[in-house]
């Protein structure tokens, strides 16, 4: 399926059990991907592979266009591109803007064929010259600002707090904020 989604505040580490296809549109997306960061600026997306624990946080708010999608193709889609891009394939940030206006419109076509185009966009097109080249299996990961966590839970002495509390403060999985902790 195909949707616009506006990003906030982290719900917590989760998966799925199909490729997750995120295009930015406006503002900034930062992920966690099984422990890797990304940020997903208007103009560049990812695709994350079933099965992959990714968490979420936009502190300004972020929209993306998404595709939930069980094609196989995604998984070539990956692995050409790999899962982070720093940009999108040339064709599809203009189809993304499309179909996004498409939707918003309730064009039935958009969702209909949409998601073909956009996985026949990224599967053909080549990187422009010039374009920032995937980054591979080398991912940033996002900060963590450890003076203003421990800032946030000095406020909190009266409430006994969690590895879970301190986690989702800072948009993080309890795991992967504990494997932070632990490096």
């Amino acid at each position: 399926s195909l949707s616009l989604r506006r990003y906030g505040a982290s719900p917590g580490s989760h998966s799925h059990a199909h490729f997750q296809i995120l295009l930015g549109l406006t503002g900034a997306l930062e992920l966690d991907i099984e422990g890797r960061g990304l940020r997903v600026d208007p103009g560049s997306g990812c695709v994350i592979a079933p099965g992959d624990r990714h968490d979420f946080a936009s502190q300004r708010g972020s929209l993306c266009l998404v595709l939930d999608s069980s094609h196989p193709d995604w998984a070539r889609c990956a692995t050409r591109h790999g899962t982070a891009l720093a940009s999108l394939p040339a064709p599809a940030l203009p189809l993304a803007r499309y179909l996004a206006t498409a939707l918003q419109q309730g064009h039935p076509l958009a969702q209909a064929h949409g998601p073909a185009l956009l996985r026949e966009a990224w599967l053909t097109a080549p990187f422009p010259a010039g374009t920032p080249k995937p980054l591979a299996g080398a991912m940033r990961r996002r900060p963590i600002d450890w003076p203003a966590l421990e800032r946030w839970a000095a406020q909190q002495a009266h409430t006994p707090l969690t590895v879970a509390d301190l986690a989702q403060r800072v948009h993080l999985s309890p795991s992967q904020f504990a494997a932070r902790c632990r490096e």
